[in-house]
């Protein structure tokens, strides 16, 4: 999300805030001349541009577009503030021909307005300034945007808003629906989570800088003044986990930015704790125009991030360059790379995969309190009986889960509890590596459905697949907690398996990448596996691809 990048907060920020690197002022780069222009938006909100263009070119050019709450370079430093720095050099964008635009969304830097945290101001900011670029007089009309963090999400209300112009996007680990990076299901999110909208509004609230032209700090007093009320808004409507609230609604844009037409690639992590795991698939499964994909084991990373493990630069070159100078790529990219979690990557025509399958696998009874105390590194199943346990048998043959796994259960004396679901991966040893996880406010005793975090995870021989049930997970969730025990009367794991084999054919080229020591695992005695074992309906055995 956002907050401009002064000391005072970064400690804090570094879990609030949804994080990329951050803006520095500077000279000028290599090969660009430098300009600054102000604009409005749909309410008249003035926006500050940043425009890097090649130098000395007068042609009509291309544009990158960044639309960023990071782009304030502090009070006292001088030049104009520069994001992506290391991807602008390592692109050689102005030796390419391309133009290079940051707009602050409004409240930051040299933009009027108040920070309105995805609401319809910046949702409306996001099309201006789309429109804004392609229609100048140096630009050839074809915008593509560019950005993680917040700066993706951006990119997902461009999609929602439609604006003329735009042509393509490189999407990296955005939100889709405010509401998914505070709650899953009703259940908040742990740590410093609550602080967010105070953060930015913090952030939205520091002047720009002191050497900058006068019209920045006219626009600077602009937010409070015109709207007193913006900030407290999201700091109080943050808190609520209805996600049926207006406030939410407005926020949520997976309806609007389905079906898009703007040829897309997107990057996200299933490990991401920012952007949360769930915040992709709605939206980049029903896309209509070209899309490309890369999903995998990292955390929150940029799109052009070595440590995801696969080199990536030349291929989103090769997507800027199709569609936004109509140059034919030289190599024909795969529609999804995926990275599974022994850190292979492979070519998949979609994702899930076509050949995935589910199987319900079955859970015990059993119950719970409705208390914290229980980590995915340390699953308490002792004290109180805070959480439960089902195992599959150990299986016979490799399993490879590819999608989003689905907890169904039925559920008594539940109503305005909490759910957390663990689901791991239990070697012969006991070591337990979490998978996936995913939590629920209930409402109501009965049938309860939660869609886990989706996973590409193949799972060996001999291991055993461990489900977890319990009213915490107090290093991913802040639920709050009723002390009221809960009974559960069994249910299924319904998980998506492949038909087909991918050890049998090629993988691509990569590394395991940076972020796979970060997943949490936990230690399960032997008794604990052997009591809880549930035989069951397993996926078939995994066989090789039918030849076309």
């Amino acid at each position: 999300m956002r907050t401009r990048r002064t000391a005072g907060w970064s400690a804090l920020l570094a879990v609030a805030a949804l994080l990329v690197g951050p803006s520095h002022a500077g000279p000028v780069p290599p090969g660009a001349e430098h300009s600054e222009a102000y604009f409005p938006s749909a309410d008249g909100t003035t926006l500050h541009a940043d425009v890097y263009r090649p130098a000395g070119h007068r042609n009509k050019v291309p544009v990158i577009l960044l639309v960023s709450p990071y782009t304030s370079s502090g009070t006292t430093e001088q030049g104009p503030a520069l994001n992506y720095d290391k991807f602008i050099a390592d692109a050689e964008l102005f030796d390419r021909g391309y133009a290079w635009v940051q707009v602050s969304l409004r409240g930051v830097g040299g933009s009027g307005g108040c920070g309105d945290m995805g609401g319809k101001g910046e949702q409306a900011d996001a099309k201006a300034a789309v429109e804004w670029a392609a229609s100048q007089p140096w630009s050839n009309g074809k915008v593509g945007m560019w950005g993680v963090s917040y700066d993706a999400w951006t990119q997902v209300m461009a999609l929602a808003t439609k604006p003329k112009g735009l042509a393509a996007a490189i999407v990296a680990s955005p939100l889709i629906d405010y509401y998914r990076g505070l709650f899953m299901n009703g259940v908040h999110y742990a740590q410093l989570w609550h602080a967010t909208a105070g953060a930015y509004a913090a952030g939205d609230l520091t002047p720009p800088s002191l050497t900058g032209p006068p019209q920045q700090h006219v626009n600077g007093l602009t937010g409070t003044a015109s709207n007193p009320r913006c900030y407290v808004d999201n700091l109080v409507n943050g808190e609520n986990g209805d996600h049926t609230a207006a406030y939410w609604k407005e926020r949520d844009l997976v309806s609007r930015a389905a079906g898009s037409k703007v040829p897309v690639l997107w990057t996200h992590g299933f490990l991401d704790a920012n952007t949360k795991p769930d915040n992709f698939l709605d939206v980049w499964s029903t896309l209509r125009g070209p899309r490309r994909a890369r999903f995998g084991q990292w955390v929150h990373r940029g799109a052009d991030s070595p440590g995801i493990g696969r080199e990536g630069l030349d291929q989103y070159l090769r997507w800027f360059d199709r569609y936004l100078k109509g140059i034919r790529p030289p190599v024909q990219d795969a529609p999804v790379e995926v990275q599974q979690n022994d850190g292979r990557w492979r070519a998949e025509a979609q994702w899930p995969p076509a050949d995935a399958r589910r199987v319900a696998l079955p859970l015990r009874a059993g119950s719970y309190m409705d208390s914290a105390g229980s980590t995915a590194r340390r699953p308490n199943s002792t004290q109180l009986l805070d959480g439960f346990w089902t195992f599959t048998q150990a299986l016979p043959y490799d399993v490879h889960l590819a999608g989003v796994p689905q907890l169904n259960v039925n559920l008594f004396a539940a109503a305005g509890v909490n759910l957390v679901a663990l689901v791991y991966d239990v070697d012969p040893e006991g070591e337990a590596r979490l998978i996936t996880r995913g939590a629920s406010k209930v409402a109501r005793d009965g049938e309860l459905t939660v869609a886990l975090y989706p996973q590409d995870y193949r799972v060996r021989a001999g291991h055993h697949i461990g489900t977890f049930i319990s009213g915490s997970d107090d290093d991913w969730f802040d639920p709050g907690v009723t002390g009221r025990r809960v009974f559960v009367r069994g249910g299924t794991l319904a998980t998506p398996f492949l038909r087909y084999d991918r050890d049998l054919e090629p993988y691509l080229d990569g590394d395991k990448g940076a972020d796979l020591v970060r997943v949490p695992t936990a230690t399960v005695e032997a008794p604990t596996v052997h009591a809880a074992v549930v035989k069951g309906p397993l996926p078939p055995r995994m066989v090789r691809r039918p030849r076309r």
